[in-house]
Order: structure tokens, then C-alpha cells, then sequence
């Protein structure tokens, strides 16, 4: 299933998907090793990718909205991704730490591995395990290549943490300079994100899908993500990416965490939070100028919601959002069980559980952005109060209270405890 977001010279909408199901979804540092020159034949692991160049041609995006540009038409929130099986394999494989003459791009060795860091002190992030001053990235192994999304599409580089497809090899030779420049960002920022998230079941590789259209405009749903950026050609579209292509794997990675995130101040035409992560880890991997640019650039200094997340962040470091998410995951919530989307029950969940992080209620805070619709600092205590009562009284989870209030009757779930 996916969301779609579409960006002309200025608009654009962002979303994403859940991994499972309806509703949507939100999927480091050190450079890539050298790798020997791969055999012909099938898809390989990783080689080394080129030097990263520069972009040609073309102005900023602008927008008038609160996401990288502004919104354009709606979301979508159907479909499924086009799994067409059958392994890629391409004419005149093109180099990849080395050159390999058939099967597209041939591994070299080993993958993508990092130089130091992984268990380093705190790096950007502030997290203990971040890649400290841009160190080494977690070795995910090698590229365990997968069939490509989009029928008729070729693989031109796979990793262990990303598989890239394309609609025409010749498009990626053209712009291999700018292509190897997203290619390195994504390989580098996964595990910065996973740092910041903590553990994520996310499937890897990443499928990245690089589509006709042009820029600018991308997707998310599961394990797959795609971008229209207009073939990675102009600095408007190479601006633009830089970003997004972490953004949208922050969207692939929450959804594993749960899906159906509140879509008028988390995801879709907003992007507050999937943007505030992409500016830290593109702070880290690509530097401050370059994650200022973009940062600036979409305006997300503007947005209140974006500064609370970063305010909070600068209080709590990353282990808030750790524990945030983790506690989701540990007492198995789905918002897509939680009213629809967006409304003011699944607004003020979310809410109580940034608040149980916190240690405080934050109801106040967000009315004060006047983002999220519908917050109450009442029934957001009141879901906290709840959930300490459950918490006392089944640890484990399991009673049908805990099924009440993981389907938003949080009143009923404390009846009687």
C-alpha cells in the first residue's frame, strides 16, 4: 500500500504508508569500503560507489505549506506495491568498485561496511551507540538482492542496507554522479536513524524505485520507497532528495513500530516528524551546511510542531523517542484501531504515549503549536492514568482491558481497576 506525495516546481505532498494494512507508515555515519570488482553474472553485493558530484542546473523549490513544498492533491491511501517477481539482471553492468561486464551491478567485496563508529560516544544525535562525528555506519552484510518492485525496472546498485531500480540504465549512466551521491547518503544514514529510533524489524534491503515523473515526488509503503525527482538531475531535485530520501525511510521505519500515524501532524501534507529526523541525520552524514540548506529551504523552522520535536529532543537526547517507541511496541498498540484518521481520540493516544515518555503531560505544549487538532490535556491524562492502572494490574498485557484500551475505550479499560 502506499501514500504518494507530489512536488511540481513548487508543491509537493509527502506521506506514508504502513507496513501492513490501511493508513500510513513512517521507514550512520562513515563512507562505504572498497570493494573488489565483481563477477559477471547475477546481482552482487555491494561494490564502492563513485565520488559524489555536484548537480546541474536549476533553481530552489519553494511552497506554501507546512511540508517540502507545499501540498498537492490529495493523499492516497490504497494500492499496494507492484511485486513483480523475477530476478533484474541488466545488458552492461556498470561500475561498482570495479567494473563488471554483465548482471548489472556485480558486488565487490563484502558490502558496504563502515569505518569506526557504531559503538562510538554520542554522536549528533546525543544517543550513546551514535555514530560519533560521522563514524562508521552498522554493517548491515551484504546485498541479498530482491525481486525488483516495478516490472520492466533494472537494479543498479544493491547493498546490504538499500537495492536501487530503474526504468532505464542509460538515465542512472547520464546521472551517475548525482545518483552516487543519494545512493551513499541513504547507505550512510540508515543506521543513523535506527540510532535514533532504536531497533526496527524493517526488512532490508530497502527497495528504492526511481520512477519517470518529473521531480518532485516520492512514496513509501513497507520495505519499498520511490522517488520522482526528475531522473536526479537538477540542483532543485538534487536539493530536494537529500532530504526526502531519509525522510521516507523514517516513514519506513516507524511503520514497523505501528501504522496509520496521525495524518494532520505527523505524516502526509505535514511531515513534521519524518522532517525533523532527516534534518539530524543529514546534520550527520552530510554536514551542517547541507542539512541547514535543506532544512531552511522547506521551512521547517516555521513549523511549531517541528520545533517541539526538536525541543523535546534537546531535552530527553534520542533515548525519548527510543523509549516512546519502543513502549509502543511493547504493549501493542495499532492507531489504526484507535478512530480514524486523522481525529482527536488517535491524536491525544499518540499524545499520551509521547507524554508517558516524557514523564509529563505535553498536552499543553501541542495546543500550543496549533497543529494537532482536537488535543485535550483531560483525555490525555486520562489515557495516562489508564494505562498506569493497567500496567499494574496485567504487566503482561493480556487481559481484555488492555484489549479496550488498545481500541481507544481507555475509560472502560480502567473501569473497576
Amino acid at each position: 500500500m502506499r501514500n504518494h506525495f507530489n512536488l511540481g516546481w513548487s508543491t509537493m505532498l509527502l506521506a506514508a504508508l504502513p507496513i501492513w494494512g490501511c493508513g500510513s507508515s513512517d521507514v550512520a555515519g562513515g563512507g562505504p569500503s572498497g570493494g573488489s570488482p565483481g563477477v559477471a553474472g547475477a546481482l552482487g553485493s555491494s561494490g564502492a560507489l563513485g565520488a559524489a558530484g555536484s548537480s546541474s542546473t536549476g533553481g530552489p523549490s519553494s511552497g506554501g505549506s507546512d511540508f517540502p513544498g507545499s501540498p498537492s492533491g490529495g493523499t492516497s491511501d490504497g494500492g499496494s506495491p507492484n511485486g513483480n517477481a523475477g530476478s533484474p539482471s541488466g545488458s552492461a553492468g556498470l561500475p561498482s568498485g570495479g567494473t563488471s561486464n554483465a548482471g548489472g551491478r556485480s558486488g565487490g567485496a563484502g558490502g558496504r561496511s563502515g569505518g569506526a563508529g557504531g559503538s562510538g560516544s554520542a554522536g549528533t544525535s546525543g544517543t550513546t551507540g551514535g555514530q560519533a562525528g560521522g563514524g562508521g555506519m552498522v554493517d548491515p552484510g551484504p546485498c541479498k538482492p530482491r525481486p525488483v518492485d516495478t516490472k520492466g525496472d533494472v537494479v543498479f546498485y544493491c547493498s546490504g542496507v538499500a537495492q536501487w531500480e530503474i526504468y532505464d540504465m542509460a538515465v542512472y549512466t547520464k546521472y551517475k554522479t548525482n545518483f552516487d551521491e543519494i545512493i551513499k547518503l541513504l547507505d550512510q544514514g540508515y543506521a543513523a536513524i535506527i540510532a535514533r529510533t532504536g531497533p526496527t524489524t524493517l526488512s532490508l534491503p530497502i527497495q528504492v524505485v526511481i520512477g519517470k515523473d518529473t521531480c518532485c515526488g516520492g512514496w513509501a509503503a513497507g520495505g519499498t520507497v520511490g522517488y520522482n525527482d526528475g531522473n536526479f538531475q537538477s540542483d532543485t531535485g538534487m536539493d530536494w532528495v537529500r532530504g526526502v530520501v531519509l525522510g521516507e525511510v523514517v516513514n519506513a521505519v516507524t511503520g514497523t513500530f505501528t501504522d496509520n500515524w496521525p495524518s494532520d501532524w505527523w505524516v502526509n501534507s505535514v511531515w513534521y516528524f519524518p522532517g525533523f529526523m532527516a534534518v539530524d541525520v543529514l546534520r550527520e552524514v552530510a554536514g551542517p551546511e547541507r542539512a541547514t540548506k535543506w532544512e531552511t529551504t522547506e521551512k521547517y523552522p516555521t513549523y511549531p510542531i517541528y520545533n517541539l520535536f526538536l525541543a523535546i529532543k534537546n531535552e530527553k537526547t534520542f533515548s525519548f523517542y527510543q523509549t516512546f517507541f519502543a513502549s509502543i511496541t511493547k504493549d501493542k498498540m495499532a492507531w489504526a484501531k484507535i478512530g480514524t484518521n486523522p481525529s482527536a481520540i488517535k491524536t491525544n493516544y499518540v499524545i499520551a504515549y509521547l507524554s508517558l515518555a516524557y514523564g509529563a503531560n505535553l498536552g499543553p505544549r501541542f495546543i500550543t503549536t496549533g497543529k494537532a487538532n482536537g488535543t485535550d490535556t483531560t483525555v490525555i491524562q486520562g489515557i495516562m492514568d489508564a494505562h498506569a492502572k493497567l500496567v499494574a494490574a496485567d504487566p503482561t498485557g493480556a487481559s481484555a482491558a488492555w484489549g479496550k484500551f488498545r481500541t481507544g475505550d481507555y475509560a472502560g479499560a480502567a473501569s473497576g481497576l
